[in-house]
């Protein structure tokens, strides 16, 4: 079959010029087949970019394994070598869900505490920022790093202060039961040009675990309200996931929170 199309292809091919209407429609279908076929590697090579930039960007940012418990280097020790191997860090780790509240507007945001120090060498987030750097999270300073995004619609600057505002975390007064809050610094900004810009804010974990007020030990990770595993191919999750599962340890995987727009991504292609 391959070689009659092949043979009435090459035969229309060649129409002699005194078919001209042939001529015409062989012309017509020979260019509309070549343009088909630019603007289809165009728009895949447009969303392979695409794909490769989230992936850097929020991969970079995101936990790729997030354990809901502290950090137990038994459970590593447990996995095998070669699981083991793919784990390039652990970070002692914990997350909530905050409000921020500038003169200006309200936001809801993910408040994630974090080692500034690992966070630096094993992620690209200092990769992404427009004023300042990692660096900045001191603890007891309550400094924060936001998302350009965020700071566009709260209207703050590097400098300014917001009121944080934990729901899940409270504290008694005089006049009853009130979510805690505290007032605390914009140190940085970043810009991924992702949904985290407007999602996420990042302070020292030791300053959020006392907000949160969860007893904490720096020098003993254990102690920490959860941990975050990084990991050297991020897409190689599935199998580290199942160990996990097999030893019952309750976790998060990276696709459980930023599948959906990968898969938005994928199917667009």
């Amino acid at each position: 079959m391959s070689f009659v199309s092949a043979r009435i292809g090459y035969r229309y091919s060649k129409t002699k010029i005194s078919s001209s209407f042939i001529a015409l429609i062989n012309f017509f279908s020979v260019l509309g087949l070549c343009l088909g076929v630019a603007a289809l590697i165009v728009v895949l090579s447009v969303m392979n970019g695409l794909e490769d930039q989230l992936k850097q960007r929020i991969l970079g940012v995101v936990p790729h394994i997030f354990i809901t418990q502290p950090l137990l280097n038994p459970v590593i020790n447990q996995l095998k070598p070669e699981l083991q191997d793919s784990i390039i860090a652990t970070m002692p780790f914990i997350e909530r869900q905050a409000l921020v509240q500038s003169a200006q507007d309200l936001s809801g945001v993910s408040l994630q505490g974090v080692e500034p120090d690992t966070m630096q060498h094993y992620s690209s987030l200092n990769d992404h920022f427009v004023f300042n750097d990692l660096a900045v999270l001191v603890p007891k300073q309550y400094n924060v790093v936001i998302g350009y995004a965020l700071a566009r619609k709260l209207n703050v600057q590097v400098g300014d202060t917001m009121r944080l505002i934990l729901p899940s975390s409270s504290r008694f007064t005089p006049l009853g039961r009130v979510p805690t809050q505290r007032n605390v610094t914009v140190g940085g900004i970043f810009n991924l040009q992702s949904v985290e810009d407007s999602q996420t804010i990042f302070m020292h974990i030791d300053d959020v675990h006392r907000l949160a007020r969860i007893k904490y030990t720096p020098s003993q990770p254990q102690t920490s309200d959860s941990t975050r595993w990084f990991i050297s191919d991020p897409f190689a999750y599935a199998e580290l996931s199942a160990a996990l599962n097999a030893l019952s340890i309750p976790h998060t995987t990276w696709r459980e929170r930023q599948g959906p727009l990968f898969d938005a991504v994928k199917m667009e292609k």
